[in-house]
Order: structure tokens, then C-alpha cells, then sequence
């Protein structure tokens, strides 16, 4: 039996997988287009990766899209497709701007499906490593860590946030746990 709109579950999710520019515009068209997909086939929620809206080509570009929490033209587009298309929306990620102007967060949002953001969390684990052939990759040099928690309750279940190199430190999902996550998002 194929499923409708009509008659899909109230837990049909959207794993969107986006292959990310430096053109912020684009980025969220192409997301709205896959939103507007997934809505019609009766998907409730939907998952966008980290970096949604902007994978940049400089460090100058990612501090420039960076925005102020609640303010900015890409969390205004993900409020509007959220409320449009009456779905859960977790961005995995945008830029937000920090305390220090050098560096952003990179943050994990969660939208309702009236537009509210219901849920922020603030990468943690940035990766710096040096290599043994003297390449060096520093991304807390434009990355500011975050250092709380989040975990919001959806139909789903209880729903903790991680950002990609998290999954290296066991000790964030112990804590996630311990807040009573029963899904983990990465």
C-alpha cells in the first residue's frame, strides 16, 4: 500500500542531504524546494545537515553570514518554510554570531511548525589537529564552542543535539542520556 498524505503518520520524517554552497540564497531555495517535497507526501518532520545554508569559501564570508540569534534572513527563510509547510524543521546547522568577532557558533536549530525556534545548541567539540605531515586544520581559530546542552520532546521522543566532531567525545551523549535523550542527532 503506497502511502498519502492523507494516510502517512504523524512520525514520517525527511532526512534532507544538500550539497551546500557558498550562495546563501541558493542553499535555502533548494531547501524550501526539498521541504515543499517532503510536506506534500505528509512528512512531518524534517532534517537538514550541518551547514545548511552555507558551506563558505572563506572565513571573511562565514563571520559575514553569521547571524544574530532570532535575527537574521536565514533564520527568518526557515521560520517561513517551517510555518509554510507545517513541519518540525532542525537546521543542523548555521552560523551565529559570537562574543568574539573573529569566530561564530556553529549552531543546530530546531523550528515548530508555527516557526518558532524551540531548541538551539551550540557546537561543542571543534576540531583542531595538527597532522604528522605538518598540515593543520584549527577550527576553533573561526568557531567559538558552545557549552550547553539541548534536548527538545517531540512526537518521536526526547531528541538530543550534536554537531558532526561531537561524536568523538562519548562524554556529551553520556550527558544527553542523563537529560533522558532517547534519539541523538548528529
Amino acid at each position: 500500500m503506497t502511502k498519502t498524505p492523507d494516510s502517512a503518520s504523524k512520525h514520517t520524517i525527511a532526512l534532507i542531504q544538500l550539497t551546500s554552497g557558498d550562495d546563501v540564497d541558493a542553499n535555502l531555495s533548494e531547501i524550501r524546494e526539498f521541504v515543499k517535497s517532503a510536506a506534500e507526501r505528509g512528512i512531518a518532520m524534517v532534517f537538514l545537515p550541518e551547514c545548511c545554508a552555507l558551506m563558505q569559501t572563506s572565513r571573511a564570508q562565514l563571520r559575514d553570514c553569521a547571524e544574530k540569534f532570532t535575527d537574521g534572513p536565514i533564520q527568518a527563510t526557515l521560520i517561513d518554510i517551517a510555518k509554510q509547510h507545517r513541519v518540525m524543521l532542525f537546521a543542523g546547522s548555521i552560523p551565529l554570531v559570537s562574543e568574539d568577532p573573529q569566530r561564530v557558533y556553529n549552531s543546530s536549530l530546531v523550528f515548530d511548525s508555527n516557526g518558532a525556534c524551540i531548541a538551539r545548541y551550540d557546537k561543542v567539540h571543534l576540531f583542531d589537529v595538527a597532522l604528522d605531515n605538518g598540515e593543520q586544520y584549527l577550527e576553533s581559530a573561526y568557531t567559538m564552542a558552545g557549552n550547553n546542552l539541548s534536548c527538545i520532546d517531540s512526537d518521536l521522543g526526547r531528541i538530543g543535539l550534536s554537531v558532526c566532531y561531537d561524536l568523538r567525545f562519548p562524554e556529551l551523549y553520556r550527558a544527553l542520556a542523563a537529560e533522558k535523550a532517547e534519539l541523538i542527532l548528529v
